[in-house]
């Protein structure tokens, strides 16, 4: 299966993420291909690895407590964005965040994707319990 690509010049590119996200890169936000967290550059720079890396890697490879160890230039290629013929994780929506939720009953961390204002209820994986 072939993926149709947005292309982007790197012109292009930083323009839209500047009118998405503002001028400070670290505010920018992408979302991981293979398991949907939402990263800022932000989260990079704590975690102890260069910003740049948010719109090619997970969170994961720097915090094992978040995302995946997903990278973009990997091995498979399953990105649907790519800038100046390089494959790049795609913006994520400016009110989405990620969130990692902890479930009280069974101990088993998990990952949902939440808007800002929206109150939700969410069910874990692995135990199904609601919190």
């Amino acid at each position: 299966m072939i993926v149709e690509r947005r292309k982007y010049t790197k012109t292009e590119w930083l323009a839209e993420g500047k009118r998405r996200f503002g001028t400070n890169f670290e505010d920018y936000k992408f979302v991981c291909p293979r398991c949907g967290r939402v990263n800022t550059g932000k989260e990079f720079r704590e975690a102890g690895a260069e910003p740049n890396a948010m719109y090619c890697e997970c969170i994961g490879r720097y915090d094992e407590s978040k995302g995946c160890d997903w990278a973009a230039y990997g091995l498979f290629d399953i990105c649907t964005v790519e800038v100046d013929g390089q494959p790049v994780f795609d913006f994520a929506d400016t009110e989405t965040r990620s969130v990692t939720i902890l479930c009280p009953h069974c101990k088993e961390s998990f990952v949902v994707a939440v808007t800002e204002g929206e109150k939700s209820t969410y069910c874990c994986p692995k135990c199904k319990a609601k919190i």
